[in-house]
């Protein structure tokens, strides 16, 4: 049985207020600054998942609030997805999804409990950090 991060459990060890609440401008999910996290309602729990993962690094960093998708830095978002990924995916259990679901990148995605996109990132920083891609 996988033991899964959670981002919930998380955001309370390290203080940080999540509200359930839609951030307005068609987003996920905001960091509004002073450890508090804006999380839409609409979102899947496994969106919810990998979105919160994603906006906890936000507010470890403690980054200026971004309210508006055009101001988006994207070297920032990069790095929150990347680690995100990485906090929400073990190795052992990617490696084990992907024998049971060969070639099917959504099932091993819902296996682990992210998006496709969860899994797209960590399966290529792996790949730039390994040098060598892992067969899905």
């Amino acid at each position: 049985n996988m033991a899964l991060y959670d981002p919930w459990a998380h955001a309370r060890e390290l203080g940080f207020l999540v509200l359930n609440e839609q951030p307005g401008c068609g987003l996920a999910a905001l960091y509004l600054g002073d450890g508090v996290i804006m999380l839409s309602p609409k979102l899947s729990w496994r969106q919810a998942r990998c979105t919160l993962a994603h906006e906890i690094i936000h507010a470890e960093r403690d980054d200026e609030p971004m309210p508006h998708m055009h101001d988006l830095d994207v070297r920032r978002e990069r790095y929150c997805d990347v680690v995100s990924a990485q906090r929400l995916i073990f190795h052992r259990d990617l490696v084990k999804a992907a024998s049971h679901y060969p070639g099917n990148p959504f099932a091993i995605a819902y296996e682990l409990g992210v998006t496709h996109n969860v899994l797209n990132t960590y399966l290529q920083e792996y790949h730039a950090a390994a040098g060598k891609p892992i067969m899905v």
